[in-house]
């Protein structure tokens, strides 16, 4: 059985796993016209503790639905697309 349109508002969620990584997911909806899906989004990775992978806030990945945004590290300088 998939999830409603209801069961996805408000969903909120993180997990932490042995190895230190952390996975945040959240899905809202919205009428922002900054996110034409109607859906506000977001997918965050990352570590408890930061290091030479990640960024100064521990954050290895980061996905946000209005700017298409993702930030990594690597090679030692941050890149980020759209």
């Amino acid at each position: 059985m998939e999830p409603t349109a209801d069961d996805l508002d408000g969903y909120d969620d993180a997990t932490v796993y042995e190895d230190g990584t952390v996975v945040r997911v959240s899905v809202r909806r919205t009428d922002n016209d900054a996110y034409p899906s109607g859906w506000k989004y977001t997918f965050h990775y990352g570590a408890l503790t930061a290091g030479p992978e990640t960024l100064d806030d521990g954050t290895i990945r980061r996905y946000l639905e209005n700017l298409r945004f993702s930030t990594t590290r690597r090679n030692g300088s941050a890149v980020s697309r759209r």
